[in-house]
This record gives structure tokens, sequence and C-alpha cells, in this order.
């Protein structure tokens, strides 16, 4: 390899970790996106209620209907899957960009799985 190639090489390398770093910054942005509009979707409904244990007390002692029930764990359970689903993609980016970074240094490891 003569030195232009690998000047080239290093570019692109550069490159490939800035266009990672800007699909996980997009990602960051829709996950609080989303989360803003899940939030303001199921604000009013969950306002009074800090987990899924809360909605179930209230369910047990009468203050809410099976049908109210339903609806306040379907809420709940799809904000926060949806912020836990986010999490995941998120970390996966992460450890990729942290991956490629390190085998650009030229450790010589291999991906894992790879």
């Amino acid at each position: 390899m003569t030195v232009d190639q690998a000047k080239r090489e290093a570019d692109l390398d550069r490159k490939i970790i800035k266009m990672m770093q800007a699909q996980l910054d997009k990602e960051l942005k829709a996950a609080d996106a989303e989360m803003s509009r899940a939030a303001k979707r199921h604000e009013d409904a969950l306002k009074d209620y800090g987990s899924e244990a809360d909605i179930l007390d209230a369910y047990g002692y009468g203050f809410i209907t099976e049908k109210q029930y339903d609806r306040l764990i379907a809420a709940w359970r799809n904000t926060h899957e949806a912020k836990a689903d986010r999490r995941v993609f998120i970390t996966y980016l992460k450890r990729e960009i942290e991956f490629t970074q390190t085998t650009l240094r030229g450790n010589g490891k291999g991906h894992p799985g790879r």
C-alpha cells in the first residue's frame, strides 16, 4: 500500500465515522421527538399514575373500570416500550461507532460475530 492509498483510506474511514455519528445524532433526535409525542398523547391519561402498579391499584380499588385499565396499561406500555426499543438501537449505533474507530486505529481485531 502506498502512502497515497493509506491517506485515501484514512479519509474514507473518517467519512464513515462521521456518517455513523450523524445517524446516531439523527436517531437521538427522533427518539426525543417520539418520546415527546408519546408523552403528550398519554400525558392526561397517565398523569395520575407513576407506574403500572399504580394503574393496577386504581383498578383493584374500583377507581377505574376494566376498559380504562386496559387503555391505561396499553398507553403506559407503549410509551415505555418505545423508549426501550429506541435505547437498544442507539446503544447498537454507539457500539458500532466505537468498534469502527477502534478498528480504524489499527488494533487488528475483527468485529465480534463477523
